[in-house]
């Protein structure tokens, strides 16, 4: 609970400065809900030691319907709150948005190191300190279109906790930040790294997830295609499309994950570029800690009948986990490591027309082929990177039906003993 100030009244700057004490503006509706990133920007209270010294915190006071406000989203995929939210405290008291239409954040967090790049692609790295933390809170029935709902991309140096989430996201996001990318020499495109999907939100990093609870529904239909820039797939969780350095404990997805993408450029793929990454709780897992965690909904990738036709070009790479769809190392050589984690869901991978080799002979007499694709499926991780590491699973089981789909396909079960893969 809050104390709130007299009417008229505001901490100086050497108070808050000075206390030990956290300060808050109090958010009892919409009107002030949606003010905040002008308070956060505008409202200094004096200086302090020669820094200007800003209250970066907020608290819901009461219950918030959407439904019942003037607002009028013309982009779903535009944070409500349109800015980065960082070096801040949101809590919600445990009250609920409810009727979300579009993101709550741009985004959330900043790194706690600044990575600058060069005329000559040199990267220069500083330090910062920020604390963000965004918890007990609420947000039900949302729908939310190519974003996360609580952070439309990137989470990051953050601590979120006592999250729950309902509703549906559908489409994805792309990454197109330029410390993120890669530049084909010869034709001089350059390639986004990263298209994701996630409730929470498509990308985390350095961060600690912590008590998050999903029921929202995650979609990517047929006709949502790679773009033919992207170096890298498509990547899906109930709680986050990619995480990266990043610590996931005591949160739950509940939400069915159905995609039905298709790799535009099937003679370009390979194992690492045009795949579908799909798991429970994160699509991919680049290192960090996974523990106390469970994943209790269907996760469906580009899985169909054989007679289906809206799949019958969808071949490829196709990695689906109950917990983790592929686990891969991070920039610090770590892998993933996963500890009780449970899966009673539905692992579906793949489809009857994927592992197709077809040849087509040119205009000029050359070859052109689509290479094989692959679907493998695990009801804890679908697949692990690495040749002599790999993801580690502990003290965790599965009890949900596992299934992965290919033409002619082949099988095979990888044992680990305890604490290996």
């Amino acid at each position: 609970t809050y104390t709130r100030l007299a009417n008229n009244t505001k901490p100086t700057a050497s108070e808050i400065a000075n206390s030990n004490l956290d300060y808050y503006y109090l958010v009892p509706d919409y009107n002030v809900l949606t003010y905040i990133r002008n308070i956060k920007q505008t409202t200094s209270l004096g200086q302090h030691n020669n820094k200007e010294i800003y209250i970066n915190n907020f608290a819901l006071t009461n219950d918030i319907d959407m439904s019942r406000t003037t607002n009028s989203v013309t982009n779903a995929s535009t944070a409500l709150l349109n800015f980065m939210f960082n070096d801040g405290i949101f809590d919600g008291q445990s009250y609920t948005i409810d009727n979300l239409e579009q993101p709550l954040y741009h985004a959330i967090g900043l790194s706690d190191v600044a990575e600058k790049k060069d005329e000559e692609g040199n990267i220069t790295t500083v330090a910062q300190d920020y604390t963000t933390i965004v918890k007990n809170l609420r947000i039900t029935n949302a729908k939310v279109s190519n974003a996360g709902i609580l952070a439309a991309g990137q989470i990051t140096n953050a601590t979120i906790s006592n999250i729950t989430l309902s509703g549906s996201v559908e489409g994805i996001y792309i990454i197109t930040d330029v410390l993120n990318t890669t530049t084909d020499e010869t034709t001089g495109t350059t390639y986004n790294r990263y298209i994701i999907s996630g409730a929470l939100a498509p990308y985390v990093q350095d961060s600690h997830i912590f008590a998050v609870t999903n029921m929202a529904t995650a979609t990517i239909d047929e006709n949502q295609t790679v773009d033919e820039n992207t170096e890298f797939g498509i990547s899906i969780g109930g709680i986050t499309g990619i995480s990266n350095r990043t610590n996931i404990i005591y949160s739950a997805n509940y939400g069915n994950i159905n995609v039905n993408s298709i790799p535009n450029d099937a003679s370009k793929q390979t194992s690492e570029n045009r795949s579908i990454n799909v798991g429970g709780i994160t699509g991919v897992a680049m290192g960090g800690l996974i523990s106390y965690t469970y994943n209790a909904a269907s996760v469906l990738n580009s899985y169909a009948k054989a007679n289906s036709n809206a799949l019958s070009k969808n071949t490829g790479y196709f990695y689906t986990g109950g917990i983790v769809g592929y686990g891969s190392v991070d920039t610090e050589n770590n892998y993933p490591t996963l500890n009780y984690t449970y899966n009673s869901g539905i692992i579906k991978s793949g489809n009857k027309s994927n592992g197709v080799t077809t040849f087509t002979e040119g205009e000029n007499g050359e070859i052109d082929y689509t290479i094989n694709g692959r679907s493998y499926a695990g009801g804890i991780v679908g697949y692990s990177a690495g040749v002599t590491q790999h993801t580690t699973v502990k003290n965790s089981y599965n009890y949900g039906t596992v299934e992965a789909l290919g033409k002619n396909g082949e099988y095979g079960f990888y044992w680990g003993k305890a604490g290996s893969n």
